[in-house]
């Protein structure tokens, strides 16, 4: 539910994501974002906890471990997601982001027209609310501020199938 500001360097923006700023425990990776856009976290750090979900190939934690023990003679302060240009280590940006992810989409055979980085954010929202979580908590983990974040959710097949099954109740009922 990260903004792409929070992770990556942008063009007027503050530093990405940087190694120092995974922090690890033993149940869960936390990281330390340095700048919220939304102005109730101004003025300090933010920890988002990341679940560690053992056995899962799509674990967030053990993929961040896995790139930090990849980068781990890189400094401390150098942006978490990097890659080398003209023999020089640069920060990962939006773009370059953007630009993998339509070429990968592409070529597992999506239109990557209809996907971009904000599409993370969503999915992330859509499925936190699918599987029954808190709205508050997912408000908090993505720090929205308002109650815009259900604009995010995309909740259209579930409300298609709540009416299937409260027509076919309907029409039991007339029947019996």
């Amino acid at each position: 539910m990260l903004r792409r500001t929070n992770v990556f360097k942008a063009p007027n923006a503050g530093s990405a994501l940087r190694c120092r700023d995974v922090i690890i425990t033993a149940n869960y990776l936390s990281l330390r974002i340095q700048k919220i856009k939304t102005s109730r976290f101004k003025g300090g750090t933010f920890d988002i906890p990341l679940p560690r979900l053992d056995e899962q190939s799509f674990c967030p934690t053990l993929s961040v471990l896995s790139l930090l023990k990849a980068s781990q003679l890189m400094p401390p302060k150098s942006p978490l997601f990097s890659t080398i240009h003209n023999g020089s280590r640069q920060p990962y940006t939006p773009q370059m982001f953007s630009t993998t992810l339509k070429h990968l989409l592409k070529t597992s055979g999506y239109k990557p027209q209809h996907f971009s980085i904000h599409s993370f954010r969503r999915g992330a929202a859509t499925f936190a609310a699918a599987a029954g979580i808190f709205e508050d908590v997912i408000k908090a983990q993505g720090t929205w501020r308002s109650s815009c974040y259900k604009r995010y959710i995309d909740r259209d097949v579930e409300l298609r199938q709540q009416f299937a099954n409260q027509v076919k109740e309907a029409v039991s009922r007339t029947l019996s």
